[in-house]
């Protein structure tokens, strides 16, 4: 796992604010152990966003094919 800070406009408007501070898990070492995710593209195909059926939290987002899910902290 690693911090970083993103600048980027997905980020930006998903959170409201700049920068979004995120914490990078690499994709075998993460797993959603509670709840039923739904996975979405971006209208352009370039962001995949994760979020809970049941709520609606965000739970990740990243570069489509990534090999990491950026989490936030906070959530």
């Amino acid at each position: 796992m690693s911090k970083a800070l993103c600048h980027c406009r997905a980020c930006c408007r998903a959170r409201g604010m700049t920068p979004v501070q995120l914490l990078t898990v690499p994709v075998p070492n993460f797993k959603v152990t509670k709840g039923d995710v739904k996975v979405t593209g971006s209208p352009l195909g370039s962001m995949t966003h994760a979020f809970c059926r049941d709520c609606g939290t965000h739970i990740f987002q990243c570069p489509a094919g990534a090999t990491f899910r950026a989490l936030y902290p906070t959530t």
